[in-house]
């Protein structure tokens, strides 16, 4: 019986860890967004912000005219969309 509770901690333990790494990191989701040609050059990352609600990345981007441009990038830093600036 004791087996069978140190088992089960460590199973929730493993879990609750996998769980609290469930999107991918900001250095992940920037290159993600090189690798897509969205930042590149002089472009810089003026912002990334993890979204827990939305479950996604915010990222403004600030390109050499000085203008800043937004994108979401999704948990697994597999895809991206431009945020309209209306």
């Amino acid at each position: 019986m004791k087996r069978f509770a140190l088992l089960t901690i460590a199973f929730v333990a493993s879990t609750a860890s996998a769980l609290a790494k469930s999107h991918a990191s900001r250095e992940a989701v920037i290159a993600f967004l090189r690798r897509e040609g969205i930042l590149d050059g002089k472009t810089v990352v003026a912002e990334a912000i993890w979204d827990e609600k939305a479950h996604w990345w915010s990222i403004s981007l600030r390109h050499p005219s000085a203008k800043i441009t937004n994108w979401t990038v999704d948990a697994d830093g597999r895809d991206y969309h431009y945020v309209c600036q209306h």
